[in-house]
């Protein structure tokens, strides 16, 4: 499969970043190869960005063409800009391949085959005008899509756009394209009003509610934080977001309860919940069916490089095994140690969006076709973020989200971590082991650029502001002590 190609290419990519990791992010080293693992969104961010496009320089095929890095007055630079504030973002690193955009377009084709061809035919029309008139019909045709349309559908859209971008180059195409990137951004806002609810005795909104899919040690933590400062209201029983039931499973002895939407509908209910968060796995993904995402829900989940993350995982205190204590299990080899927890150590991300019955098989026993279809639920996820392009995340939480707070640095996650020494043979059978997790997380990067260029360049139309999407802002929820 395509995306199981990329991450087979990137493996050799996965070990320097590791071996970088080791000696570049976490000084001092008593010794060179070992490796001490900070603590969970704390990497230092220059140096990190810079093995990390050292390693997407060695993993991917030679990038096309980069769209262009200077802002524009002019409406265009919707498509070729991609900023929305240069001085504060710096997002001159958005470019894509042919083989990204494509990857878009396949998954969950049926869904947004109607919009993509009306962007194929636009583009193959020979004048602009006539350009300009089925751009300006595509326009349409999303407003009028009352409840907006789905992640799927807008980032297929885009990536149509996209590929298709030389030929909506023509300035004569400022205004179609404007009002297209328009109509983008304000069905994202009438999904998220058609999830609010009337307000309620006291008069206060009921807003769409949050599912954080929290993939353990990727800044999740932080961002359950964050959603505090935001006065998102959690379940009064909640630890770390998560509501009861719902906690990591590779923790000490706890156990997922499996839940249907109208479970978590009635749990959202019943409290006025704004957030609930699941740090276990998907639900739904028993006897070999694929887990549903409840469209009751704004999906958000925040995913970290597995060369960084797996290191990070297997140092945490609270990882055990039977009939040994964490002490003892870092005293086993890393060969040992991927056979004993292969839940955290082999493909983790991958489990944890497939559910139940992939997160508990054995080393090596998910398949290419398991990694593909983890991509393809994640492309279903409203809201896509990375820790390593975490400073590229303020303008996307105020746009999307409407959060008014939004330094996702501002608590750190856990830190309670050993350090270890890392052989150059534990570090690729640690890449060799997640070859899987790392064709996700370029899914997951494809996913982020794309929402970067809707939601983080200037707003097409000044005189037509986004509606008010604020999701949270609950009088209920006391502000966290600063």
């Amino acid at each position: 499969m395509q995306t199981h190609k990329l991450a087979t290419l990137a493996v050799a990519g996965m070990v320097a970043f590791i071996v970088g990791f080791s000696a570049v992010d976490t000084p001092p080293l008593a010794t060179s190869g070992q490796l001490a693992t900070p603590s969970e969104g704390s990497v230092t961010q220059k140096p990190f960005e810079t093995l990390r496009r050292t390693t997407t320089q060695q993993s991917r095929p030679a990038p096309s063409t980069p769209l262009p890095t200077s802002v524009k007055a002019s409406p265009s630079s919707v498509i070729s800009g991609l900023h929305a504030r240069p001085s504060a973002t710096g997002i001159g690193w958005v470019n894509f391949t042919s083989e990204e955009l494509n990857q878009l377009l396949q998954m969950h084709s049926e869904e947004s085959a109607a919009l993509v061809a009306m962007v194929t035919a636009a583009a193959n029309e020979e004048g602009t005008s006539e350009r300009a008139k089925k751009l300006t019909a595509l326009a349409g045709k999303i407003r009028n899509e009352a409840a907006g349309i789905s992640a799927v559908v807008r980032r297929a859209v885009v990536a149509a756009v996209l590929r298709n971008v030389e030929a909506f180059k023509d300035t004569e195409l400022d205004s179609s394209m404007r009002q297209l990137f328009l109509e983008l951004r304000q069905a994202h806002d009438r999904r998220v009003l058609a999830l609010h609810k009337k307000p309620s005795a006291d008069g206060s909104m009921r807003r769409a509610p949050i599912y954080l899919l929290h993939i353990s040690k990727a800044g999740g933590t932080s961002l359950c934080s964050l959603s505090h400062y935001n006065r998102c209201l959690e379940h009064p029983k909640a630890n770390n977001c998560w509501i009861p039931g719902a906690g990591p499973v590779w923790y000490a002895n706890f156990k997922h309860t499996e839940a249907t939407c109208a479970e978590y509908q009635a749990v959202v209910d019943n409290d006025g919940l704004d957030i609930i968060a699941n740090e276990g796995y998907l639900d739904g993904g028993v006897d070999g069916a694929t887990p549903i995402l409840c469209n009751e829900f704004l999906y958000m989940t925040l995913v970290r490089h597995p060369a960084t993350r797996v290191v990070s995982h297997m140092m945490q205190n609270g990882v055990k095994s039977d009939g040994l204590s964490h002490d003892d299990y870092l005293k086993l080899s890393i060969a040992e140690r991927i056979k004993i927890r292969p839940d955290i150590t082999n493909n983790y991300m991958t489990r944890t969006l497939l559910g139940k019955d992939a997160y508990y098989k054995g080393v090596g026993e998910l398949t290419e076709n398991d990694g593909d279809k983890a991509s393809a639920i994640l492309a279903r996820f409203d809201m896509v973020l990375l820790l390593e392009l975490k400073q590229h995340t303020t303008v996307l939480f105020e746009t999307m989200l409407g959060w008014t707070s939004s330094d996702i640095d501002r608590k750190k996650g856990r830190s309670r971590h050993v350090k270890t020494a890392l052989t150059p043979s534990d570090v690729q059978l640690l890449a060799d082991a997640n070859k899987l997790d790392l064709a996700v997380y370029q899914t997951a990067e494809t996913l982020f650029k794309i929402d970067t260029v809707v939601f983080a360049a200037p707003h097409p139309d000044a005189d037509a502001p986004p509606q008010e999407i604020l999701t949270c802002g609950n009088p209920k929820r006391k502000l966290p002590k600063k």
